[in-house]
């Protein structure tokens, strides 16, 4: 049987070969970069699922994350691409959004089998990474759904 961190570690190598295949077909180079940047912090899970599978610990620290999501909501916000463009990529963000809430839901449902505290501070850590992920990208969503304004519609 195979240990929670392999599998962890599994799921964490499949976002990333999706991640990384959505930045390479998006016809935005915005959308391309904001896959791109989830891969790398996927990235970042698996390594850290592969130490604790390889020496069982972390050396007494969780690795901190780097990405700032900000720079994909100010880039879209310039919608300087077209709306199809926005809309294709819209389609994925939706996708994203129920993958990360799967893992939430695994990684959760491992709490209750994980032996000491290590393992059980790395599962809330993974969880709150992967409930920020979906947030993001539900938050993406919204935003991208935002109607234009249109001064023909305004009522004076």
């Amino acid at each position: 049987m195979e240990s929670i961190w392999t599998k962890a570690k599994k799921m964490e190598l499949e976002a990333i070969r999706y991640y990384n295949e959505l930045a390479e077909k998006s016809e935005s180079q915005e959308a391309a970069g904001v896959f791109s940047m989830i891969a790398k912090e996927e990235k970042k899970h698996a390594e850290m699922f592969e130490i604790l599978e390889q020496n069982g610990s972390l050396s007494g620290s969780i690795p901190e994350n780097s990405w700032d999501p900000k720079d994909a909501f100010v880039a879209i916000a310039k919608r300087e691409e077209s709306v199809n463009v926005l809309e294709s990529a819209l389609e994925a963000y939706k996708k994203i959004v129920t993958i990360e809430y799967e893992n939430v839901a695994y990684y959760e449902s491992l709490k209750d089998s994980a032996k000491g505290d290590l393992e059980k501070d790395a599962l809330d850590f993974i969880i709150k990474e992967e409930k920020k992920h979906a947030k993001i990208f539900e938050a993406l969503v919204e935003f991208i759904q935002l109607p234009e304004f249109e001064l023909e519609s305004a009522e004076f």
